[in-house]
């Protein structure tokens, strides 16, 4: 039966699977991906006896009729083998599907299913596609599918002028080979788009669709588009000459062989490199420790302890971009972020860093003291006041402790997910354990609004800290909704000094490794193999940025910037001395939440000012963490993105300063306490060059977010450049941005060794 199974898989076909998976693992940027090999093996027999194995159940009384069946073109099977063959179906497909589902990125999980019902929906019913015209065509653009979703699970961009010619040269080749059923399916009933055109209506149909094919291939690679014209016209000549059933028999094999032909010339590209051009210029190369990067701290403390020579440029003349370091009345603030959560990431780093070299320990050379802070923060929402965690006595704190249990465990496999490349098979017992929490629940607000237990006013606690990525949770994975608990648990941390103090030390890190770090030389322009600034070139066998994508984008030898539709968040940050402290019993770290929450992230949406906004306040007691004389106060409201500057006597900041002293309980208005003082707004921000001063860029899908994330670490179309920081983890905060500049450096240095 073993056999009999293999020969109903139509073994001769499976050239039409495998090969766009192939073409797939191309276009991610290499001849071979270990990770890819589980769908390559899905795609020979188990996914094409699924195909066949269900059309030729449901096909047994047509093709008792047909004379080709029986062949290799396809068997012809008897009433008793229809159970063996759903058993082989199901044995075969369901083990990889249940493996898929828990490991790939949503995004190819999504195209993995729908590739798989189109082609059960082409010959079951109720669907069965194949007896619908024009839907048995356009459903064969499934055969395209893996040319999105093999790159999807690789955590690679989708080439979409390939895939979408595929999708569409499928059609017309569907259509095109059925020319040589048309007597037979006339015959039985079975009303195909061929029978209905007729074979002169299909060489206008698939003529159509194989110029949509070629218009596609040309944005892509203008010699595949041009063979496939050529060649897709010659058949299409020929049947045009004689239409009829026998020439499609005919003109049968040769289509096949193009497909073949086609699927292994699309890796030609005017503006990219092959896979066999990078083998051979990796071979040719034989100095691989040459390099000099652009930006990213904690990517040249990595590349430089490696071994590489590492140029950091910096516009600024301090190091840190938006994080920096201000002076006011002789006392020090840090902007960005104010607290670090998952210490263990910065304890990985430490690590990698001293397994790549010997000397004086990471710990020692980075000299940076982390202190654990007393509790997540003071939250003040409709009237209720509760810390993080939450007090015994307080009304939320059943509900809350009920929480933790189940969340406040997770650190650890958060912590490995953020510092582990996506298809590192060491990820997948913390994968398993977050899927089984979250179950089909994909967003923070899905998965908060199913926990019925929960008090509202802690739903929308735990939900606001979605606004660290500029976001509603509507737009944010379900894993958002265990941060809370997680850093109520393992703490969050304040650097003795400053947060600030983490920039010194990745500094200390990659001077120690040998890069060479400059500030105030402004890039103005990247291309491949030169970095130009307004003092001079830099010659680079790669580059990495640590930019903001559409900054980027600006800088590229194209010069096309990105225009994002919707934007993330903005922000007004007033940093300030105090002419007096603030009462006693004033949190550290306070977060004012709006009244109706909902609205805030409609209006943040559309990019007008919210009627009630979130703000957080930071307040420093002299001695408290900063080596400050005098408190400070860090006031930060989220604002929409819309560069505006804005002072204190602006309504919308006026009105949300009077608010918050009223809800934080100060006896008088919030400025009437500050000294000498400094307004960071949207106009600011835009200057990093974000649209209307965006602080996490555009807004994208939920499943774009982790693995899927755009732009990727590097671009197929562009080898040399790889990405970290802000580039790719706009909102992360300083784990995320930590953890991808590991990732993407791993993958480098795995390309750099591979020269």
């Amino acid at each position: 039966m073993i056999w009999r199974l293999f020969h109903i898989s139509r073994p001769v076909l499976w050239i039409n699977t495998i090969g766009p998976a192939v073409v797939g693992v191309w276009l991610a940027g290499d001849l071979w991906r270990w990770e890819a090999l589980p769908l390559l093996v899905w795609l020979t027999l188990p996914f094409n006896l699924l195909i066949y194995g269900v059309n030729d159940v449901f096909d047994q009384e047509t093709d008792a009729k047909n004379p080709r069946k029986g062949t290799l073109e396809g068997a012809r099977i008897l009433p008793e083998e229809v159970a063996p063959i759903w058993r082989g179906v199901l044995l075969t497909n369901v083990p990889f599907l249940i493996y898929f589902l828990s490991v790939l990125p949503y995004g190819a999980i999504l195209w993995l299913l729908f590739y798989t019902v189109l082609f059960v929906g082409y010959s079951a019913p109720p669907l069965r596609f194949k007896a619908r015209p024009y839907l048995d065509s356009l459903s064969n653009a499934a055969y395209a599918f893996p040319l999105v979703f093999v790159p999807l699970a690789l955590g690679e961009e989708v080439l979409w002028p390939a895939a979408l010619g595929l999708m569409a040269w499928s059609a017309a080749k569907h259509t095109f080979d059925a020319v040589q059923d048309v007597d037979e399916d006339r015959n039985v009933g079975i009303k195909t788009t061929a029978v209905r055109l007729g074979v002169p209506g299909v060489v206008l149909w698939s003529g159509a669709w194989w110029l949509v094919a070629t218009v596609c291939f040309a944005l892509a690679s203008p010699l595949v588009a041009l063979v496939n014209a050529v060649y897709a016209g010659g058949l299409l000549y020929a049947l045009y000459r004689m239409p009829t059933p026998e020439t499609g028999r005919r003109l049968y094999k040769y289509s096949i062989a193009f497909r073949t032909w086609r699927g292994r010339s699309r890796e030609f590209s005017s503006s990219r490199r092959s896979p066999w051009e990078r083998t051979r210029e990796r071979a040719a190369k034989e100095d691989s420790s040459r390099g000099r990067w652009h930006r990213g701290l904690a990517a040249a403390a990595l590349l430089s302890r490696a071994g590489h020579e590492v140029m950091l440029l910096e516009a600024n003349d301090y190091l840190g971009g938006k994080s920096r370091r201000v002076v006011l009345a002789g006392q020090r603030m840090d902007t960005g972020p104010s607290l670090v959560t998952f210490p263990g990431v910065w304890e990985e780093l430490l690590r990698r860093w001293d397994e790549m070299g010997d000397g004086e320990p990471a710990r020692e050379v980075a000299g940076l003291e982390l202190k654990r802070l007393s509790e997540v923060g003071t939250y003040y929402y409709r009237g209720e006041v509760s810390s993080l965690p939450v007090e015994k006595g307080h009304p939320w704190h059943a509900a809350w402790e009920r929480f933790v249990e189940t969340h406040g465990g997770l650190g650890p496999e958060v912590t490995r997910l953020l510092v582990s490349d996506p298809l590192d098979r060491s990820t997948l017992p913390a994968l398993r354990r977050l899927l089984k929490v979250y179950g089909a629940k994909l967003t923070t607000r899905g998965y908060l609004d199913g926990l019925k237990w929960l008090p509202d006013g802690l739903r929308e606690v735990i939900a606001i800290h979605t606004l660290n990525a500029g976001v509603a949770p509507t737009r944010t994975p379900a894993l958002y909704a265990s941060m809370p608990a997680v850093m109520a648990k393992d703490g969050v941390w304040a650097p003795e000094g400053g947060v600030y103090e983490m920039v010194l030390s990745l500094a200390r890190l990659a001077r120690a490794g040998g890069a060479k770090l400059r500030t105030g030389e402004p890039v103005v322009e990247i291309s491949r193999g030169l970095v130009t600034t307004a003092r001079g070139e830099y010659r680079a066998d790669a580059v990495v940025s640590g930019l903001d994508a559409d900054v980027l984008e600006g800088l590229l030898s194209s010069g096309k910037k990105s225009r994002p539709g919707k934007l993330s968040c903005s922000g007004v940050a007033v940093y300030a001395t105090l002419r007096q402290e603030l009462p006693g019993g004033i949190a550290t770290h306070g977060v004012v939440l709006p009244s109706r929450p909902a609205a805030l992230y409609r209006s943040l949406e559309a990019g007008e000012e919210p009627e009630e906004t979130m703000a957080f306040v930071n307040y420093y007691r002299p001695g408290e963490v900063y080596p400050n004389a005098k408190g400070t106060l860090a006031l930060l409201l989220t604002a929409p993105p819309n560069g505006r500057p804005y002072g204190l006597d602006d309504a919308f900041v006026a009105r949300e300063v009077e608010r918050v002293g009223r809800e934080i309980g100060l006896p008088r208005p919030i400025p009437e306490y500050l000294g000498e003082h400094a307004i960071l707004h949207p106009r600011y921000f835009s200057g990093w060059g974000a649209a209307g001063g965006a602080l996490y860029g555009a807004v994208h899908p939920v499943w774009r977010s982790g693995p899927l994330h755009s732009p990727p670490y590097s671009d197929r179309r562009r080898p040399w450049l790889w990405r970290v920081g802000a580039s790719v983890h706009p909102g992360g905060g300083i784990p995320a941005v930590l953890g991808g500049a590991m990732i993407s450096t791993a993958r480098l240095l795995r390309r750099l060794a591979g020269r």
